[in-house]
C-alpha cells in the first residue's frame, strides 16, 4: 500500500468578518455617587486613602522603613483598596506624625 502525497496548496490569509457597528453601551440605571470636594469631605468627617508615594513624601520615610515599622506595629496599617492596590487612611498618617517626638 502506497500513500500519495497531497498536492501543495497555496496558503491564503483568512479574512476576518466585517466589523459591524456596535450598539452603544447601555447607560446605568443609577447615577454614580458624586465625589465630594476635599473641603466638603473634611467638613463631613470623611477620610481619604493615600497611596504609598504620597505616604513616603509626607512622612519622609523610605519604603522599607514604612513596611518594617508597620510589621512591628509602630506605623498605621494599610488597607486593601483593590485587587492589587492598598492605601493608608490620611487621618491615621497625620495622627502618627503628630504622635512622633520632636527632636
Amino acid at each position: 500500500m502506497t500513500t500519495q502525497a497531497k498536492p501543495a496548496q497555496k496558503r491564503t490569509r483568512r479574512k476576518s468578518p466585517r466589523k459591524t457597528a456596535r450598539a452603544a453601551a447601555p447607560t446605568p440605571a443609577h447615577k454614580p455617587a458624586p465625589v465630594p470636594s476635599p473641603a466638603l469631605a473634611a467638613a463631613a468627617g470623611l477620610d481619604r486613602f493615600m497611596r504609598l508615594p504620597e505616604v513616603l513624601a509626607i512622612t519622609g520615610l523610605a519604603r522599607s522603613t514604612v513596611y518594617a515599622l508597620a510589621q512591628r506595629g509602630e506605623f498605621p496599617r494599610s488597607y486593601r483598596t483593590g485587587a492589587r492596590a492598598s492605601g493608608w487612611r490620611e487621618s491615621e498618617i497625620k495622627a502618627w506624625i503628630e504622635s512622633r517626638p520632636v527632636s
